[in-house]
C-alpha cells in the first residue's frame, strides 16, 4: 500500500508544475491579442483611437504592478489560491465587458482587472518554472515563456473570423470563459498531491521569487514603457 501511495514521484510533481505554468501563460498571453480587438472596438464603442489606446496602457501598468506584487501574494496565499485569484481577475475582466459593453467596463474589466490578473499569473508561471531543478530550469522557463508568446500568434488568427461574425462583446465573453476553463485545469494541477510518505502534500508557500520581480523588474518595465 505504501508503495502504491508513493507512486507520484518528485519528477511527476515537476511535470505537473510545468504543465500548470504553461497553461497559466497560455491564458495570460491573451494580453497580446489586443490588436485584433482595436478596430472592432473603435467602431463598436464609437470612441476615438486616442481614447481607446488608454485601455492597453492601463493593462500594461496593471500587468507590471501584478508582476511586482506576485511574490508577496504567492508567499501569503500559496500557489493554489494565487492561481484562483489570477484567473478570476483575468476571466472576470473579460466577462465584465461582455455583460456590460461600454468604454468604462472595458477600462475596468480589461485594463485594470485583466491587466493586474495577467501580471499575477505571469509571475506565478515563472515561479513554477523556476522551481524546477537547476539542470532543467532554463528549458522550463523557456517553454513557459514560449507559451506566453504563442497566444499572441494563435489568438488573433483564431478570433478574427469570430469577431467579424459574432461581434466583439461576444468574443470577450467567449475568451473570458475559455480563460476560466484553462484556469480550472491549471489550478487542479496545483492542488493536493501525494507525498513519498503516503500522505498529502499541502499547498507550498515557500517558492523562491521569480527572476522578473522586485525593483529590477520595475526598472526594466519603465524602460519598456
Amino acid at each position: 500500500m505504501a508503495d502504491q501511495l508513493s507512486a507520484v514521484t518528485p519528477r511527476s510533481h515537476a511535470v505537473r508544475r510545468l504543465s500548470a505554468a504553461v497553461l497559466v501563460n497560455v491564458a495570460m498571453g491573451a494580453i497580446y491579442a489586443w490588436g485584433v480587438f482595436l478596430l472592432p472596438l473603435e467602431g463598436y464603442l464609437a470612441v476615438s483611437r486616442a481614447e481607446l489606446s488608454t485601455i492597453p496602457t492601463v493593462a500594461l501598468i496593471g500587468f507590471t504592478v501584478g508582476m511586482v506584487l506576485h511574490d508577496r501574494l504567492l508567499r501569503t496565499l500559496g500557489r493554489l489560491n494565487l492561481s484562483v485569484l489570477a484567473f478570476a481577475l483575468t476571466g472576470g475582466g473579460h466577462l465584465l465587458f461582455a455583460a456590460l459593453p461600454g468604454y468604462w467596463s472595458l477600462l475596468v474589466g480589461y485594463g485594470v482587472l485583466f491587466g493586474f490578473g495577467a501580471g499575477l499569473g505571469y509571475g506565478l508561471a515563472l515561479a513554477l518554472a523556476s522551481a524546477t531543478t537547476s539542470d532543467k530550469r532554463p528549458l522550463a522557463i523557456g517553454v513557459t515563456m514560449a507559451a506566453f508568446a504563442s497566444s499572441g500568434i494563435v489568438l488573433p488568427l483564431a478570433l478574427a473570423t469570430i469577431i467579424a461574425s459574432h461581434g466583439v462583446a461576444f468574443v470577450f465573453g467567449y475568451l473570458g470563459l475559455a480563460i476560466l476553463a484553462i484556469g480550472g485545469c491549471a489550478t487542479a494541477l496545483l492542488g493536493e498531491r501525494r507525498t513519498d510518505r503516503g500522505g498529502f502534500e499541502k499547498d507550498d508557500k515557500s517558492f523562491a521569487p521569480a527572476a522578473a520581480s522586485g525593483w529590477n523588474f520595475v526598472k526594466l518595465a519603465l524602460i519598456f514603457f
